[in-house]
């Protein structure tokens, strides 16, 4: 794609999301995600804050990280100051959908990987007119984002190895570990005994810190022993001078939460004193060991820097959803499948830069960072169980048929992107067969899909809210469906026949998008019937985004002042209601008004009670109702 044209496509997707970012209702969970960027973004400046965050947060704290909650509240804070007539909720969409413009590029490098650079755009073209992740790419602030993120680490990975490969192709690539090994072996034996021992004291030294730091607590221990002594008046006499200084009212306070205050100054400090004692040692080895210094810088700087980027980037993923640490599974294995075992030590920085930016953009886990961590992916994998409308039937999520995804998966893509998928599923299969140069690639794509649905269809992992929690697994099907497209296309010779194939392919999307709009997560193709086929046999608006549109037909309906209970996520209704209506989650006496969404819509209230004056409809699918208590 020329460059003209690339700039002219962002801008393009960019119009598109500032015309309709504001047409999208709340999603159930995105206050509440909100606010967990904001409380988040305030543990860095008080423990209070901290608190705070534990205690708003509860058991999700442990699901999803905050890494993406804290940059979409910080964006979404200055789009709405800077976008006239923008609401914060607009703002919040907007932030959602260029995470989406991210995954579109990142289809476009995966898709240079697959396909002749010619037809590389098939496969974001493929990818943004699907309605499903159209729709979601406005309101899903938790699985929108972990997606593009996901899939930014694992072309950026893939782009890296290949770009390593064709140095190596060139005779460009850096020496061999074994040069490196002959290097430090000759500083070494040459060097003082001075050098030797600082080059010792440069590895043991920030090792021993690290395990006293994350596991053996003694530097925190005496931190409190000497905050008791000084609240005490027993300590040191300038230490305690100093406390008293600080607490001048000490006696109201519990030495209890002085000694949280050092714990919580002490969690943050020690990161930051790792990566400054990390800085120290790297330059102290590098003058103890001058000529590996020079060796290193002149061969690896650069690839050690792209690493560390690539892994501040793999750190946010994982800060997102524990599961994102598969992106670094999938790259070592494109790693080993197309340059072998050579150069993984260029992990270390990889995994090292990993490790900090989860660490620091996940407060949860300073307290405990490695049992955190586990907590976190045990709770990923058993959740609970919650309820789930498939096939008509209520079941729940711990007890999921084998075919959920892929049913749901084959009802919620165009028909021509799973036709595409099933006719490019034998196509990899044939191509993997002949060893073709492509077919590394095909392989972390395979691994990508295959092992998550292996999960859940062998090991009952259970997902809830349609498909939503998989949306990281569509990226390598739309690939597959982008490869059989592309197998098509080099078949045809004119550029203008090419261009009517992929219009035929997408307009289906387009369609879908325009009909559904703006409830295109809610889509589902012929193969159902259409939403209104779906509607009571599969969850429809699970996120209630419909409460918006139900909300502005009361706003224009009702008398002043009136009683309005929304079922669900009662606040969205709330922030497009007008001032003085009085929004409730319920009310001891039947108010004037009832809005209905998703699993409400089964329960309507009584007929002799309430009439019903409103509907959200998408083709015959009711998505959400009005109901006006009658007076009796």
């Amino acid at each position: 794609m020329a460059p003209w044209a690339l700039a002219a496509l962002v801008c393009l997707l960019l119009a598109v999301g500032l015309l309709l970012a504001d047409d999208y209702g709340s999603s159930w969970d995105e206050r509440s995600n909100f606010r967990a960027g904001r409380d988040a973004l305030g543990t860095y400046l008080s423990e209070q804050h901290y608190l705070s965050y534990l205690h708003n947060g509860r058991d999700t704290l442990a699901h999803h990280g905050p890494s993406y909650f804290m940059a979409y509240w910080l964006v979404s804070r200055g789009l709405e100051a800077a976008v006239p007539g923008w609401d914060l909720a607009a703002a919040r969409h907007f932030t959602n959908y260029l995470t989406f413009l991210l995954a579109i590029g990142c289809m476009y490098v995966l898709g240079r990987k697959l396909l002749p650079g010619r037809l590389a755009w098939t496969l974001p073209a493929l990818f943004a007119t699907q309605p499903l992740l159209f729709g979601h790419a406005f309101i899903n602030q938790k699985d929108m984002p972990f997606l593009a993120f996901f899939l930014a680490c694992v072309t950026a990975g893939v782009a890296f190895v290949d770009w390593l490969r064709s140095k190596e192709r060139s005779g460009e690539a850096p020496g061999s570990v074994v040069g490196l090994m002959d290097t430090l072996r000759a500083d070494w034996r040459e060097g003082r005994w001075t050098a030797r021992a600082l080059l010792v004291a440069v590895v043991v030294l920030p090792l021993l810190v690290f395990l006293d730091f994350f596991w053996g607590m003694h530097l925190l221990a005496y931190l409190h022993s000497i905050v008791a002594q000084a609240y005490a008046g027993e300590a040191w006499a300038p230490i305690t001078n100093a406390f008293r200084l600080v607490a001048e009212d000490s006696f109201k306070t519990s030495v209890a939460e002085y000694q949280f205050k050092v714990t919580w100054a002490f969690w943050i400090g020690r990161m930051v004193f790792m990566l400054l004692l990390g800085v120290v040692a790297v330059w102290l080895a590098g003058k103890a060991m001058p000529r590996s210094a020079r060796w290193v810088s002149a061969r690896y700087r650069r690839m050690i820097l792209l690493m560390v980027l690539q892994g501040l980037l793999l750190g946010f993923t994982i800060s997102i959803r524990p599961i994102g640490a598969f992106a670094g599974v999938l790259l070592i294995v494109y790693w080993v499948l197309r340059i072998r075992w050579q150069k993984l030590g260029l992990f270390l920085p990889y995994l090292a830069a990993a490790s900090v930016a989860t660490y620091l953009t996940w407060p949860y886990l300073w307290q405990d960072p490695f049992g955190g961590l586990w907590r976190s992916i045990r709770y990923s994998a058993d959740f609970g169980s919650l309820l789930v409308l498939f096939r008509g039937n209520h079941i729940t999520s711990d007890q999921l048929p084998w075919d959920y995804f892929p049913t749901l998966s084959a009802l919620q893509l165009t028909v021509p992107a799973v036709v595409l998928l099933l006719a490019g599923l034998p196509l990899v299969a044939w191509r993997l067969a002949r060893r073709d140069d492509r077919s590394q690639v095909m392989i972390v794509l395979l691994i990508w899909l295959g092992v998550p649905l292996a999960a859940l269809m062998l090991l009952g992992v259970g997902i809830y809210n349609g498909i939503r929690q998989m949306l990281f697994l569509l990226p390598p099907m739309i690939a597959f469906a982008g490869l059989a497209l592309g197998t098509i296309l080099e078949r045809v010779r004119p550029a203008l026949a090419r261009g009517a194939i992929v219009l035929l392919i997408i307009l289906p999307g387009l369609l879908g998008i325009g009909r559904m709009h703006p409830y295109e997560y809610a889509y589902f193709n012929e193969f159902t019937g259409g939403p209104g086929g779906a509607a009571g046999k599969y969850e429809v608006d699970y996120w209630c985004t419909s409460l918006r549109e139900t909300m502005e037909f009361v706003n224009a309906q009702s008398e002043p002042e009136a009683v309005v209970v929304a079922w669900g996520p009662y606040w969205a209704a709330e922030e497009y209601a007008r001032p003085d209506l009085k929004i409730r989650p319920s009310s001891t006496r039947p108010p004037a008004y009832l809005l209905t969404c998703s699993w409400g819509l089964e329960k309507p209230p009584q007929a002799g009670e309430f009439t019903k004056l409103y509907d959200v409809r998408r083709g015959s699918a009711i998505l959400g109702s009005v109901f006006k208590h009658l007076p009796q």
